[in-house]
């Protein structure tokens, strides 16, 4: 245990020494933040107050309403969306060791192969929650700045389980996916295709519920749809709440547009199920790197 605990303080060392590669890792939510303000806000928010206007009933809410819907729902884009490109970025201590040739020197020392492993793990996994854990308060300060900010502290829990269970969900499945990655250009490049793309799988951009209902599907079996599913459900609980009780046919279309049901094959998902959902990818991602793991172990 002590050796899995030395290493993975080595790995966070390294991770969090290279300020721009800790830089980079804060990027990608800074670009979704600054997307949303240049581009996406205003188009959001009308999303909003046309809804209040289509039923008419938009003497009942606050005018800054519409404004505070759309950054909650902002805020657990930027979070899901996070969970993924900071777990990639985190990779690049592997990576590192792997084209130095220092992961053949664990091989060659007397220790597991199985303790390096889950010192890698463990180390991608705690460098993304610290990463993680700055951009959520940012995120909440921001919420907080703007007035926007309005959860019981149930809705804290959940959002606090839905961060830490997608940073380790999102850890595991990228240290799978980039198994087979061997320098630190090809691993790059990958990061760069994977946080060009997975904005929009998880609705970090637009909501799932403006594309089809094919991609709607695909976005739905994405692990980090329900990592930002279930922050996007705690950060906006009270304000459907609220609305409900104004006009339910309101809440309804709130729900519906800003997809706090995930569509997985035509089966609304809700907060509890989507809690399922990653528990059980996460044991699969585990599964699947056990599996590496012994063929890696083979090849020693």
């Amino acid at each position: 245990m002590r050796q899995i605990l030395s290493l993975t303080k080595r790995n966070m060392k390294v991770f969090l020494r290279d300020k721009t590669g800790v830089f980079f890792s804060l990027l990608s939510p800074l670009l979704v933040l600054v997307l949303f303000i240049l581009f996406l806000g205003d188009l959001q928010i009308d999303s909003v107050r046309s809804t209040l206007e289509n039923y008419g009933v938009s003497e009942l809410f606050n005018s800054s309403f519409p404004k505070e819907v759309a950054y909650n729902w902002l805020i657990a884009g930027v979070i899901g969306v996070s969970c993924i490109t900071v777990s990639f970025s985190c990779l690049a201590v592997i990576i590192t060791d792997r084209e130095k040739g220092i992961e053949n020197d664990y091989k060659a020392s007397p220790i597991s192969n199985t303790k390096v492993y889950i010192s890698y793990i463990l180390g991608v996994f705690f460098s993304t929650l610290l990463i993680m854990a700055i951009v959520s308060i940012a995120g909440i300060l921001f919420l907080a700045i703007s007035g926007s900010l309005n959860m019981a502290l149930k809705d804290v829990l959940v959002f606090i389980l839905g961060v830490i269970l997608g940073s380790f969900n999102a850890s595991l499945f990228a240290y799978a996916l980039t198994s087979f990655i061997k320098t630190t250009a090809a691993h790059g490049a990958f990061t760069g295709l994977i946080c060009a793309i997975s904005g929009f799988l998880i609705g970090a951009y637009m909501p799932l519920s403006a594309f089809p209902k094919p991609i709607q599907y695909i976005c739905g079996i994405i692990p980090g749809s329900h990592s930002a599913g279930i922050c996007r459900s705690a950060l906006l609980n009270n304000y459907i709440a609220s609305a409900e009780t104004k006009s339910v046919d309101v809440a309804e279309s709130l729900n519906e547009y800003f997809s706090m049901k995930l569509n997985l094959f035509g089966n609304n998902i809700n907060q509890t199920g989507m809690f399922v959902y990653l528990i059980i990818s996460t044991i699969i991602f585990l599964g699947i790197n056990i599996i590496i793991l012994k063929l890696h172990n083979k090849k020693r």
